[in-house]
């Protein structure tokens, strides 16, 4: 339910009560990588707060930094990147 979550408050409801924010789907993304695509930046708050794995990675090698540079999106390549996300990974 997680991945799917919006907006942001649904997101930090799920994870106020209990939601894994690292729970990967089928491809290997986490919510984390979800919310980097779509530039999501309250939810990706949301989750680094809740522990969300910040180097996770997909089956495809891809981390949310790359989805975020993906969807070119400066707040969340930011956001990542202030709560230190690798840069040359």
């Amino acid at each position: 339910a997680l991945h799917m979550a919006r907006p942001a408050d649904v997101v930090r409801t799920l994870l106020s009560h209990g939601a894994d924010p690292n729970v990967p789907d089928y491809y290997g993304k986490t919510p984390l990588h979800i919310a980097a695509g779509r530039g999501d930046t309250a939810s990706m708050a949301s989750l680094l707060a809740f522990g969300a794995w910040l180097e996770a990675r997909d089956r495809f090698g891809a981390s949310p930094l790359h989805n975020a540079c993906k969807g070119a999106d400066p707040p969340a390549i930011n956001l990542l990147l202030d709560a230190g996300a690798d840069m040359s990974a």
